[in-house]
C-alpha cells in the first residue's frame, strides 16, 4: 500500500511538471509574433512591391536586427523602412515595410523570413508565412525595315537680343566718353563726338527695327530659343509614336545592342512626357519626373506603367541589367501603349466636356 501511494505522489508530481513546464512553453512561443503581407499578388516585371512584416513581442524581451540578406530568393532589396514602435505594458510591436522587385517571369514565392528574439539569455525565433506572387509580361510585336537614324536637333539664334545688345553696349561706350569729355570742359569735342556716335546707333537702330517689321509681316514669333525639327506640325502623339515605328525598324535587339535600345526608347518617351505635360523630363533624373508627374492630370495605371519603363531602362543604362529577350522585345508595345492611354485619356475628358458645354 505505501508503494502504491508513493508511486501515485511520483506520477502525480510528474504530471504536474510536465504540464506546468507546457504551459511555461506556449507563454513563451505566445510572446513573440510575427506576420506578414503584401500590396498585391501580381505584378509587371521590373515593378516593385510593398512586402509588410509587423512583430511584437513581450517587453522584457529583445529583438535582433532584421537580417533579410539573401533570405528573399530571386526578389531585389529597393528599399527598407522601420517605423516607430509602440510600446506597452504587455507587449512592445514593430513594423517594416521593404520595397521588392524581380526580373523573372512566373510565379514566385517570398519565403519564410526568421525573426530572432533573445528573452533572459535565451534565442527564439519565429518566422513569417510564405507569400505568393506572380510576375507577368507584355508580349512583343515584330519589326520593319531599318531607316537611318536622325540627326542632331538645330537652335535657332536670336538675332534681335544679339544686336540690341551691341546697341546698348555702343550706347554705354558713348555715355562714358560723353562723361570724361564733359569734365575735361571740351563742350565743342563732345557734341562732334556724340553726334558722331549717334549716327552709327541711329542707323542700327534703324536696321532693327526693319528686321522686326520684316519678321512680324511673315507671322509671330516666339521669344527665346527656338529648336527647329524636321516635322514641326506633328502633335505629341503622332511624333512619338512615328519615333518608336523607327527605332522598331533598327531592329537593335537582334543586333545583341540591348542598351541602345533602351535608350532609344526611354528618351522618346521622356520627350513625349516633355512636349505633352510642360515637365523637364529630358533634363532630370527619373525620381523628380515621377514626381511631376504625380502632380499632372494622369490615370494610376498610366503612371505605374511610365514608373515602370522609366526604372527598368535606368537598371539597364545605368546598372547593367540585362532583362529577358521577351522582356526586351515588348519595350515598345509597352512604349506605345502608355503614348495611347494618355492620348485616349486627354479626348475622353475633352469630350465630356464638349458634351457639358
Amino acid at each position: 500500500m505505501a508503494l502504491l501511494r508513493s508511486a501515485f505522489v511520483k506520477i502525480a508530481c510528474a504530471g504536474f511538471f510536465a504540464v506546468w513546464m507546457g504551459i511555461s512553453v506556449s507563454v513563451a512561443n505566445a510572446a513573440f509574433e510575427a506576420k506578414a503581407w503584401v500590396g498585391r499578388d501580381q505584378i509587371a516585371i521590373g515593378d516593385t512591391v510593398s512586402f509588410h512584416i509587423e512583430v511584437s513581442y513581450s517587453p522584457g524581451a529583445r529583438m535582433k536586427p532584421l537580417a533579410l540578406g539573401d533570405a528573399l530568393g530571386e526578389f531585389i532589396i529597393r528599399d527598407i523602412r522601420e517605423s516607430r514602435g509602440k510600446v506597452g505594458e504587455r507587449e512592445i510591436s514593430k513594423s517594416f515595410d521593404v520595397l521588392l522587385t524581380i526580373f523573372s517571369l512566373g510565379k514566385h514565392t517570398i519565403p519564410e523570413v526568421p525573426i530572432i528574439f533573445v528573452d533572459h539569455g535565451k534565442t527564439f525565433t519565429v518566422s513569417t508565412q510564405p507569400i505568393d506572387i506572380e510576375v507577368k509580361s507584355i508580349l512583343p510585336d515584330n519589326a520593319s525595315e531599318i531607316r537611318d537614324i536622325k540627326g542632331p536637333l538645330s537652335v535657332a539664334k536670336r538675332w534681335r537680343d544679339i544686336l540690341l545688345s551691341y546697341a546698348l553696349l555702343i550706347g554705354l561706350i558713348a555715355g562714358s566718353a560723353a562723361s570724361i569729355l564733359f569734365s575735361m570742359k571740351h563742350r565743342s569735342r563732345v557734341q562732334r563726338l556724340i553726334e558722331a556716335l549717334l549716327k552709327p546707333l541711329r542707323v542700327l537702330i534703324a536696321f532693327v527695327s526693319r528686321i522686326l517689321r520684316l519678321r512680324r509681316a511673315h507671322g509671330p514669333q516666339e521669344l527665346g530659343f527656338e529648336i527647329s525639327v524636321n516635322e514641326p506640325n506633328l502633335t505629341p502623339h503622332e511624333a512619338a509614336l512615328k519615333e518608336l515605328e523607327r527605332i522598331e525598324a533598327l531592329n537593335l535587339i537582334e543586333r545583341g545592342m540591348i542598351k541602345e535600345h533602351y535608350s532609344l526608347v526611354s528618351e522618346t518617351i521622356r520627350r513625349y512626357l516633355e512636349r505633352k505635360y510642360g515637365i523637364l523630363a529630358m533634363e532630370q533624373p527619373t525620381s523628380h519626373t515621377l514626381e511631376e508627374m504625380g502632380e499632372c492630370e494622369i490615370s494610376d495605371a498610366a503612371y505605374s506603367k511610365i514608373e515602370a519603363l522609366l526604372r527598368e531602362s535606368d537598371l539597364v543604362k545605368f546598372a547593367k541589367y540585362i532583362p529577358p529577350e521577351d522582356v526586351s522585345s515588348g519595350l515598345i508595345s509597352r512604349a506605345r501603349e502608355i503614348v495611347e492611354i494618355t492620348t485616349e485619356a486627354v479626348g475622353v475628358s475633352q469630350g465630356v466636356g464638349d458634351g457639358l458645354g
